[in-house]
Formats: structure tokens, sequence, C-alpha cells
């Protein structure tokens, strides 16, 4: 345990170390200072436990190097040494926060006893974050394993043991009593929000539904079932389970929450509350109200409303004209007419899954045959693992399929182009625009517009110069940014995060460990070590 003496006298600090036994006491190092500036050089370079600090010293005083302390978050137990005369610096020392004081003169039996006091506290305060972090660990441990337990259960299998054990300990709800099985889907991202990895995700709609749905006496269970959907079960601990009236206006809360402070949209799906061991019968049903919501309404839906159904048997009428504008090539006419059309019928109710099936099959069979007549294959356009997904992912909603049209057509139309764009000179300019951008909310559409480009085009091109994604670019030099300030500036790193765009903390640490191996806090211990 280190300890140090800051003071300005000489004669203080000598008295101070020849007349205690600091070994007796349990202190491993007593380090001195003879004003603030030397002190915080020492709070920069090693750690520090317990501070006994004279108030009055010259140029900074004792309370203005407590002020930096708490601003930098060290968290020493710091004692004051004072005069009756700085009586009233001493009590608002400890207004803001510092353990104790000693008046001067004392006795060197009193600094013992205060010194004895403050070890006890710091020990306590380790052995309380030991048994903290213990604490934490063991309930994401427990957490982890009842989110297994909960997929297992929606695949017709139920761990009895396991689920046994941790009903037990509230954390999963009882098999045998009613429970509401929800399903949340997340609709739409924002378009320029990074997608969460999936396990951070979890972890924070886990958070988000304990303090909604705890605070009103209820199991809330969750697990990530795919990227973007994840289960919810819900059972009252100690009364009835929540009427539909208010379960609605909680999902509704949760609902805004996601949107307002996480960037995307959902939608909640439930039924009426069943005995939770029938959640895997439950859940085909939630699935087969999701897959119907192909224009990615989001919202609150009961399980007797039926808002996602439109008239059956529309097929798409316009292949032998478009196939003519291909051949023309007027491939962003046939964009806006296609998705002109999707979005027509969805105005119309006509707008169902069986509708977008169908479409999305006769747009692909007519963009097939038109670049067979070509002699080109269709797969010519679908080079890249995301590209791929986006091909497979047309029928499962109208924006998805839109994005399919866009990204295809679009792909078409540059081909014709890119035999004039010196992609070098681009990378350049994109580079130098992220650069001095770092700080501001970098979208793909300000930067494609800075280089005069498609935003998808530019993508592709970036990628295939620089062998990473744009987004996994940007982010990389956001993350570089932020270790230079963490090891160069004594800013907290939530406003470092904050400086780069990220509100969430925890996103932003999160995203920082993924780049970098090491969490902001390992790398600042790296600077001060």
């Amino acid at each position: 345990m280190n300890l140090l003496i800051v003071d300005d006298q000489e004669s203080v600090i000598n008295g101070l170390l020849d007349g205690i036994d600091w070994g007796g006491l349990s202190i491993d190092r007593v380090m001195t200072a003879s004003n603030a500036l030397e002190a915080k050089t020492i709070f920069e370079k090693e750690p520090v436990d317990i501070v006994l600090c004279d108030i009055e010293m010259p140029v900074e005083s004792g309370i203005d190097l407590f002020h930096w302390v708490r601003k930098k978050e060290y968290s020493p137990y710091f004692v004051f040494l004072t005069s009756h005369a700085e009586f009233s610096y001493a009590q608002e020392a400890l207004r803001l926060g510092a353990a104790e004081y000693i008046v001067q003169p004392a006795p060197y039996s009193e600094i013992v006893r205060v010194v004895t006091k403050a070890i006890a506290a710091v020990s306590k305060k380790r052995e309380d974050e030991i048994t903290r972090s213990q604490g934490q660990v063991l309930v994401r441990q427990q957490k982890r394993i009842g989110s297994g337990a909960i997929r297992s259960l929606l695949a017709g299998r139920i761990m009895k043991e396991v689920w046994q054990s941790l009903e037990e300990q509230g954390m999963l709800p009882k098999l045998k009593e009613p429970a509401y099985l929800v399903m949340v889907q997340i609709v739409r991202w924002n378009e320029d929000e990074s997608r969460w990895e999936p396990a951070l995700l979890e972890a924070t709609l886990e958070n988000v539904a304990d303090e909604i749905f705890g605070a009103c006496g209820q199991i809330a269970a969750m697990a990530m079932v795919d990227n973007d959907v994840c289960a919810l079960l819900l059972q009252g601990r100690e009364r009835e389970l929540v009427s539909q009236k208010e379960l609605v206006r909680q999902l509704g809360f949760l609902d805004s929450f996601c949107a307002r402070y996480f960037k995307f949209d959902v939608a909640c799906y439930f039924q009426e509350p069943e005995a939770a061991e029938k959640a895997g019968l439950l859940w085909k049903k939630l699935q087969t109200r999701a897959e119907s919501n192909v224009l990615r309404q989001k919202g609150v839906f009961f399980p007797e409303a039926d808002v996602f159904q439109g008239e059956p048997g529309y097929r798409l009428s316009k292949v032998k004209y478009w196939k003519k504008l291909l051949d023309e090539g007027y491939y962003q006419t046939v964009e806006e007419e296609a998705i002109g059309l999707l979005r027509q019928l969805s105005q119309q109710n006509v707008m169902n899954k069986e509708t977008l099936r169908a479409f999305y099959q006769d747009f692909m069979q007519m963009l097939y045959a038109w670049m067979n007549e070509g002699g080109r294959a269709l797969g010519s356009i679908f080079t890249t693992a995301e590209a791929m997904e986006l091909y497979q992912s047309g029928t499962k909603s109208v924006q998805q399929m839109e994005e399919l049209i866009h990204y295809a057509l679009m792909n078409l139309g540059q081909e014709q182009q890119s035999e004039d764009i010196d992609s070098q000179a681009v990378m350049r300019l994109v580079m130098d625009y992220i650069q001095n951008h770092l700080e501001e909310d970098l979208r793909r559409d300000d930067i494609a517009a800075y280089v005069h480009l498609n935003r998808d085009y530019l993508s592709r091109m970036f990628s295939r110069e620089m062998g990473i994604s744009l987004k996994e670019f940007i982010t990389e030099q956001k993350m570089k940014a932020a270790q230079g300030m963490l090891r160069t500036t004594g800013f907290p790193i939530s406003f470092i995060g904050a400086k780069l765009g990220y509100c969430n903390s925890s996103h932003f640490s999160f995203t920082y460990k993924k780049v970098m191996g090491r969490t902001p806090k390992e790398e600042r211990a790296l600077k001060e070590s």
C-alpha cells in the first residue's frame, strides 16, 4: 500500500518520515511532494492509496490538488493537514468528499490512528471491489447459461437441471406457471450506426429489460436467438402477471428507448400467456408473424392483430418493358420504377410475404434472363459475402428488396463508368476526408458526395482497393485517434468516446477492445505504468 505526503514545509515531511514506523503500519512505500505539481507527477506515474496533504501551499492549495484528483478519477483516501486558521478549508474539503482532516500540530499517535483507519478503509474497498467483481462475473455467467437454456427451450428441448437451478435463484421463470413470451425484432438500424456485436447487444438489452420489467416485480429472462431477434420471457415474482395493457405500455417504452438511445427500431410481438414450458410452440407462431412483417413496421403488435395481410395473387407485369430499358442503358430508370412499384403495393395494402416473394422471383428472373442474353452471369455482380447476403435476403422485407434492386442496378450502371475513374486518387481523397473529420459523425453519404460517387459503388471500390470495408476503416481510424488521446491526455474515457461519436461508453469500450486488443482502461494503465 502506497502513501503520499504533500507539504511545502520540509520539516513537516521529515518529521512524518522519521517519527512514524510506516513499515509497522503495513505501508509499503512512502512518497513525498513539496507542492501540488510534484504530487500530480507522482499520481500520473505511481499508484497512490492514501494522501496526507497540507491545505495552504504556494501556487496551488491542497484543495486545488484534491479537485484535480477527483477530476482525473483517482480515488485515494485523502486526509488534509490543517491549522486552526484554515479550519473552514477543511470543512470545505470534507463537503467535497475528502475522508478526514488532522489539525496541526498533532501528535504522531493521532496521525497513526488516522492512517490506520485509512488502511482499513482502503483494504475494505479492495475486498468489496473483488467481491463485487466476482459477483458480476458470476451473474454474467449465470445469464449466459440462462440464455442458452431459453434458446434450448424455444427449440423444444428443456435443460431441466439447469433451468431448475436458475429458477430457484429467480433468474428464470417457473416452467409450470404462466409467462408472457415476447419476440423483440430489430426491424431497422440507423443507416450510419454500426451494428452491435451480438454479445454486447444481448447484454445491453438485458440491462434495459431488467430496468423496465424488473422494476414492476417481474422476472425478465432474455436470450438472443438471431443477430436481430431476441426472446423475452416475463413472469411475476410475488404477484400475478401484469395486465396486457401494462405489458404493451412497457414494451412501448422499450421501443422508444431503443430508438432514442441505441438508434435502432424494434417490433415487439407477444402471445397470450401460457406455461413457460410451452414457449417452443408459441415461438413458432411469433416467427410466422415476424416473417409476415415484410414492411418492417415498428411498434408493439397484439396477438389478435393481423396487420400484415395483403391481397394475394400479385405477379410482376413489367418484365419485358424493364428488359428493354436495360438494353438501352436506363439502369436508374428501372431502379426508380421497381422501387416505386414496391412502395405503391405497400401503400395499397397489397404487400405481404407472398406478394414480396413473387416480386423477388419475377425481378431476379428478368435480371438473369437479360444478363444471360448478353453473355454475362448473374453471379458476376454478387461477388462478396455482403452482396450474397443481400441477394438471399430480398424476400425478407420490402426494405431489403429495395436494397437488392438498388445494388444490382447501380452495379450494372457503374460497370460502364469504372474504367474512367482513378481509384487511387479517390482513395487519397477519402482518407484525407476521414482524417479531417474524425471527431464528426462520419456518414458514408457525405464521403460519397465529397468524391462525387454513388455511396455503394464507393464502398465496393474502397473494399477492393484497401482490403477493408469503409466502415471498418473509419472505426479503426477513430480507435487510433482514441488511443492517442488515452496515451497523451488526461481526458476521461467517456469524454474521449463522446468526442469521437460514441455516446454509449460501453459501446465505445467494446469497439476499442475489438480493434485495439485491450480496453480503454487497460490502454490508459499502460501509459501510467
